[in-house]
């Protein structure tokens, strides 16, 4: 997992709306990253 997407997942997990919204400005494809516990469903 690079260092970005980390951070991603991170503050999303605290929804840190300011840090993210700054992420996505840096890195827009950051908004397709999903977490450990997403999986498509059976």
């Amino acid at each position: 997992l690079d260092p970005r997407r980390k951070e991603w997942i991170l503050k999303a997990s605290r929804a840190d709306y300011h840090e993210l919204v700054r992420l996505l400005r840096e890195e827009p494809k950051l908004a397709f990253v999903k977490g450990p516990y997403h999986s498509p469903l059976p």
